[in-house]
């Protein structure tokens, strides 16, 4: 990253915070990272500096450039490194720099004087979290399929006022597929496009039928659910300005009602789910109202049809508490119990079977339902897996919430409850053992296509332990702030100092998202560049944005591509990308940066580009492996967010428009001691959800008028007390997991598949550096983690590629689509992804 340095400007510095003297000008360089939205009062917060900040650091008001705070020695801490396996994950050295004492509210940046460099601004106040969650709730609606987006909820530079995907009210069967039943002609209108395509899933189409297709596995549902269940006092009031706004229910829920009509709409009379509407290719046109494509659906499967009956079974439990969605609440449990009394026999006793068993059951439950559906779902869960002992994974998404929604059932089995909480107290143990210098690691292998989402289901994971008791050797309060470590890296506090979502300048955040895969934001290939509708309203930063780090890329790469095109409008603020990956500089063709010097593969976590060209042959530069956005990758940031925003402050979501946020530097004078002195330790418990010690004595600004939108938090917008405890939590790993599915060594670093993405014909070869020889298991999976090939290798020696053939267990031939591939060796266990297109 090449920074772009600002104006020089003069400082007045205590030198030592003692006598003024002028210092060099201030730059920002890129090598402090901090959360660019900012802080609570009372958190934790940490600066990460990757170059030597010296002994003179402070933390400035950035208003005045009025010194607020300069750090002790004592809470400047390095240089650390990472150590074994999470040495590929940032390759960073780091200090890190404690200013938890700073609790005034205000916005400040931190400073080095041994540097002459600055971090981005940040804002510290209680409300601080509340733009960027209400912001990623918003951006689901830009996802809506089936309607218009007018301007007075899309904002005037995000609209489209026709309806889109009209043809879907005429939907045909997918051209070759077998269905159970003539579904004839059907209206399937509505939905979310899932992710930078238009495409809608529920789950994927089923192994060996006519086309591959997967898309999502039920996350952002479930995400909105949830996060409604664990605070609905935070979002009654809440008004995203959308077409229900004002209507008697929360917008989380009238936003999750937009998703769930469409499954309504996909249940057939034999209650079978069909699984997609897809068009038998990719791309599609800009705005989305302009997409013409015949698009098809296809035929239903186990996975999906546990996948409908378990979000229909959480959406009926929670929409029944509502009363204006209690109606609704019975059609989705009447849709639900349908397809379970009539398929569940049939489906594959896999974990999306066993997720819907435990929300049927909990549904039922509490709703009072039939002893024949409890009694089966239990006996399902219960029966699953030994439950003693379990090994538990981060990203077994499917098999997670259905533990976490039986462990919270009245009648749930004692037995199996306290084994499950051990359980997954070892899981919360297993994600502090990866903790890295930024304190946000995983597990090497969970780098892979759409880390930003598994990254925020760690933190989930947490919160699950804190709120379930089931910690393992940890307390909830260093559960709580290590996945508020988690949600600063998506913010900031990450190698690349990004705010991992678009266009964050709109919501107060430096250093975000310019450029995505996605076919109405981000639309970018040789026929569809500068002169495109897409292209140059939403593709680059505008130039009202001040950021002096940017362009992130200013050269032009080996495709002949730069990434410093300003666009008029850039994306919609809200949007989460997959983010930084392994999968990216594993493909063949990957386009450079951020491949270092000598083709050498960067660490996992400076593996991004904001870039999002697709080169003409549509499979070698493969943007979407980091750039892709996805409904899951938004709902899981929004829902982290929410665990930390406060219910005193306005939630109010204008239609956003994009405003500069520059970050101030102007003259510093400091004439005196530091304003703020620790005058004592404490040791705070942080609560689970934020509450007020003080009674703000300012108003939030700014009134939400519809028909001309703002998006523009300012410092006003926050409380101006000051709390009295300063955290002081040091997060130790104190325990290593012993399952006998954890690892023995370090997970083989390098692992190569390749071709890839590939056209099916040739065998795909996995190279594994072992060091010794080994069994070998290679599995491939959907992207809803449906098995479909197990191939065998016993004794595989050191240096010598494994090859399979890319059809699944049934000698079906793998359709075109994205697949998981898992390699298991007795030195580890590697994931990536492989893209088939015949």
């Amino acid at each position: 990253m090449k920074p772009f340095l600002r104006p020089p400007i003069s400082w007045l510095l205590l030198a030592s915070f003692g006598a003024p003297v002028a210092l060099s000008a201030a730059t920002i360089a890129g090598h402090i990272k901090v959360d660019n939205f900012g802080y609570r009062t009372a958190d934790t917060k940490i600066a990460y500096f990757t170059e030597n900040p010296g002994t003179t650091i402070g933390v400035y008001n950035a208003s005045t450039s009025v010194l607020a705070y300069s750090v002790p020695a004592g809470d400047i801490t390095g240089p650390v490194s990472d150590t074994g396996a999470a040495t590929v994950i940032n390759g960073d050295t780091v200090w890190q720099v404690n200013f938890s004492a700073v609790t005034t509210a205000g916005t400040y940046y931190v400073y080095s004087a041994g540097l002459t460099e600055q971090s981005y601004n940040f804002q510290i106040n209680d409300c601080v979290y509340q733009a960027p969650m209400s912001a990623t709730l918003k951006a689901l609606y830009y996802q809506r399929c089936g309607c218009a987006k007018p301007a007075q909820y899309a904002g005037a530079d995000w609209s489209d006022a026709a309806t889109c995907h009209t043809q879907d009210a005429a939907c045909q069967p997918a051209p070759g597929c077998t269905f159970p039943n003539n579904y004839g002609t059907l209206n399937l209108m509505g939905g979310w496009h899932d992710a930078g395509d238009y495409n809608k899933y529920i789950g994927s189409t089923p192994a060996g039928a006519c086309a591959t297709w997967g898309g999502d596995s039920g996350e952002a549902i479930h995400d909105l659910m949830t996060a409604y269940e664990w605070n609905p006092t935070l979002f009654t009031s809440f008004q995203s300005n959308i077409p229900e706004s004002g209507n008697g229910n929360p917008d989380i829920l009238n936003e999750a009602h937009w998703e769930l009509e469409w499954y309504l709409k996909m249940q057939m009379t034999d209650y079978h789910v069909l699984s997609v509407v897809h068009a038998l290719g990719g791309g599609g046109s800009s705005p989305p109202s302009t997409d013409t494509q015949t698009r098809y659906y296809y035929p239903p499967n186990g996975d999906g049809e546990a996948q409908f009956v378990a979000m229909l079974s959480h959406s009926a439990r929670v929409m029944s508490t509502v009363s204006g969605m209690a109606s609704f609440a019975v059609t989705l449990r009447t849709a639900a119990e349908n397809t379970w009394n009539a398929q569940s026999s049939g489906w594959t006793s896999d974990d999306f079977k066993f997720w819907a068993a435990a929300e049927i059951f909990r549904m039922e439950e509490a709703l009072g339902g039939p002893a024949s559906i409890t009694s089966a779902a239990q006996s399902i869960v219960d029966n699953y897996l030994p439950w003693n002992g379990e090994w538990l994974n981060e990203n077994q998404f499917q098999r997670d919430w259905g533990i976490l929604a039986y462990m919270q059932a009245a009648n749930a089995t004692a037995s199996n409850v306290t084994y499950m909480k051990a359980d997954w107290g070892n899981l919360v143990g297993d994600i502090f053992a990866q903790n890295d210098v930024y304190n946000s690691g995983m597990h090497t292998y969970d780098y892979f296509w759409g880390a930003d989402e598994v990254k925020m289901n760690y933190a989930l994971d947490l919160l699950w332990g804190a709120k379930l008791s089931a910690t393992g050797s940890y307390t909830v309060a260093q559960c709580q702030q290590q996945a508020e470590n988690f949600l600063h890296y998506m913010n900031g506090a990450n190698p690349l100092n990004m705010t991992l979502m678009t266009n964050a300048a709109a919501l107060g955040a430096s250093h975000g998202v310019w450029r995505i895969f996605h076919e109405w934001f981000g639309n970018y290939s040789p026929t569809e560049g500068p002169g495109t509708y897409s292209y140059d309203n939403f593709i680059g930063k505008p130039v009202s944005i001040t950021d002096p780090l940017y362009p992130y890329f200013a050269g032009v790469d080996n495709f002949g591509v730069s990434d410093s095109g300003p666009s008029t409008y850039g994306p919609p603020p809200g949007i989460v990308p997959d983010g930084p990956s392994h999968g990216y500089a594993a493909q063949p063709g990957y386009a450079e940066p951020p491949m270092l010097a000598g083709e050498v593969e960067p660490p996992y976590e400076k593996e991004y580009r904001d870039w999002d060209y697709v080169d003409s042959s549509g499979v070698s530069t493969v943007p979407w492996i980091v750039n892709e956005t996805g409904l899951y990758y938004t709902a899981s940031y929004m829902i982290v967010a929410s665990a930390f925003a406060s219910n005193s402050c306005s939630l109010s979501t204008p239609t956003p428009t994009a405003t500069s946020t520059p970050t101030k530097t102007a003259t510093a004078t400091a004439t005196s001691t530091p304003s703020l002195t620790p005058t004592g330790t404490a040791t705070p418990t942080p609560s689970f959800t934020p509450t007020s010690v003080g009674t703000p004595t300012n108003t939030p600004t700014g009134t939400v008028t519809p028909s001309t939108p703002t998006f523009s938090p300012t410092p006003a917008n926050t409380p101006s007390w000051t709390p009295t405890l300063t955290p002081s939590l040091t997060l130790t790993p104190s325990s290593t997991p012993t399952s006998p599915f954890t690892p023995t060594s370090t997970p083989p670093k390098g692992v190569v598949f390749y071709p890839n993405p590939s056209d099916g014909t040739k065998p795909l070869m996995v190279v594994l550096p072992l060091t010794a020889p080994s069994d070998v298991k290679v599995q491939v999976f959907t992207t809803a983690f449906r098995r479909v090939k197990t191939q065998d290798f016993p004794g595989q020696p050191v240096g010598v590629p494994v090859s399979i053939t890319l059809d699944d267990d049934w000698g079906h031939p793998l359709a075109s689509g994205l697949y998981y591939v898992v390699a298991n060796t007795s030195q580890g266990r590697t994931i990536g992804k492989l893209l088939i297109l015949r």
